[in-house]
């Protein structure tokens, strides 16, 4: 299997599912189409800007820890097993 960074590429996928799964549970908002534009960019506030956008327009309320967090695995697919790992608690 071909391998993307430390991640190969079916594993890829499931982070990529991961990640969309996480923010349409979150937020109630599919994003999926910024988060497959912005995978791997290796730019973390431009991702963070790209999501909140998003989420915004789509009526969603941005949780900042938990976005900044799912921004950084986002742009570094290499890590993003262990960011999505850690939980975060979510602002009330």
């Amino acid at each position: 299997m071909a391998r993307v960074g430390d991640v190969e590429a079916g594993d890829e996928r499931g982070l990529i599912r991961s990640v969309d799964e996480h923010l349409t549970e979150v937020y109630g908002v599919v994003v999926d189409d910024v988060v497959l534009r912005t995978w791997g960019n290796e730019q973390v506030e431009l991702t963070y800007l790209l999501l909140s956008a998003a989420i915004s327009a789509s009526g969603g309320e941005v949780d900042e820890a938990d976005l900044w967090r799912v921004a950084r695995a986002v742009a570094f697919p290499s890590r993003a097993q262990a960011l999505l790992a850690v939980p975060v608690e979510r602002a009330s």
